[in-house]
């Protein structure tokens, strides 16, 4: 498998890949029709911190702002599903969370408990955030378990860091290989991984290499270690000179 550059070549592919993103557009409203019905099903605790309006901001976002955040927190959760995993609460630093995913209006017609969900996800494809909202426009931008399941996630990087403020923080956590895991399954289109210090995503022919694809426009703070079992990457945006 060769290492591919980011190019337009790759953008016209990217409509021959959200064909095959569509394929799995049942089995997902199917997990989280069920997900609902069951309060979780095997992830119980899942769905009660999703739930709750004082879960406190994860750690895996909150280690890495500044000190003092900026106050109200702008926080986008792009994929963030039909109920946001990001907690409500950081000290008494107010947020202002925004959540989008390509099927935000399929999930709005879920059967949720009465309340819910805390945060309604807006409906807009990881790839296209720039066509919802302006550039420069959120402190955080933050995806959780969601790019690999997109059509397109070297896009969807792009346009994470496009709608992040300058200073601001681009962040992705992902589990390692699980295209593979899931043998090519519904979403699971794409490979995550971390290689010599090197931030790989790979389909079944082409591995983008995101460090080179972002150089110019953000510097990675943090990139998990290649046994860990996740990627996560925390790129803070350059502020232009």
């Amino acid at each position: 498998m060769a290492d591919a550059a980011y190019s337009d070549g790759s953008k016209r592919m990217s409509m021959e890949n959200k064909a095959v993103w569509a394929a799995g557009i049942d089995d997902e409203l199917a997990f989280w029709t069920h997900w609902i019905a069951t309060r979780g099903g095997q992830w119980p605790d899942d769905f009660a911190m999703r739930c709750d309006p004082a879960a406190p901001l994860q750690d895996e976002i909150a280690r890495y702002l500044p000190h003092p955040a900026p106050s109200p927190l702008s926080l986008l959760d792009v994929g963030a599903g039909p109920m946001t995993y990001v907690g409500k609460v950081f000290g008494a630093t107010a947020i202002d969370l925004t959540a989008v995913d390509a099927l935000g209006d399929a999930y709005a017609r879920l059967d949720f408990p009465p309340g819910l969900p805390l945060v309604r996800t807006k409906t807009c494809d990881s790839e296209a955030l720039s066509r919802l909202f302006p550039s420069n426009r959120f402190d955080v931008v933050f995806s959780r378990n969601a790019l690999d399941h997109g059509y397109d996630p070297m896009q969807a990087i792009l346009e994470m860091i496009a709608v992040a403020k300058p200073g601001g923080l681009v962040i992705t956590l992902n589990w390692c290989n699980e295209a593979m895991r899931e043998n090519w399954r519904g979403f699971h289109q794409w490979n995550f991984c971390v290689e010599q210090g090197r931030f790989i995503i790979a389909d079944r022919t082409r591995r983008f290499l995101v460090n080179e694809a972002v150089q110019d426009l953000v510097d990675i703070a943090h990139l998990s270690a290649e046994d860990s079992g996740v990627v996560h990457c925390v790129m803070r945006k350059r502020t232009p000179r």
